[in-house]
């Protein structure tokens, strides 16, 4: 048995929901739904809570860009109930990553590993 409980959800954003405030701390969650796509396509919530709420602004996510978001899969009991959800921790906006730069190509990335 494993005690990663990650994973990562790939698709274009459909909607980016408001900014709710939650909990006796009053911390901030925002779900983003993400159309996944391909022959079994789902929409799917991810939540965006506590100190990870502001990864949607600061990568001014917004609907239509394609992202991948990882996520830690949580599940709780409620009087016999089983809840699961997904929080996100780290988004990649692919969008970002194929935008052309000035020379109408996509910019070089200093980290990737050279050819030889």
């Amino acid at each position: 048995m494993s005690d990663i409980n990650a994973t990562i959800i790939s698709g274009t954003i459909a909607t980016i929901g408001q900014v709710e405030t939650v909990g006796a701390k009053q911390h901030k969650k925002q779900i983003v739904a993400v159309d996944t796509g391909g022959q079994y396509p789902q929409t799917i919530g991810v939540e965006f809570f506590g100190k990870n709420q502001p990864l949607v602004d600061n990568l001014n996510l917004q609907q239509g860009d394609r992202v991948r978001i990882h996520c830690n899969i949580n599940g709780r009991e409620n009087n016999g109930r089983y809840y699961v959800s997904l929080s996100a921790w780290k988004v990649e906006n692919d969008n970002r990553a194929a935008q052309p730069t000035s020379s109408g190509r996509p910019a070089s990335r200093t980290d990737d590993p050279l050819p030889f």
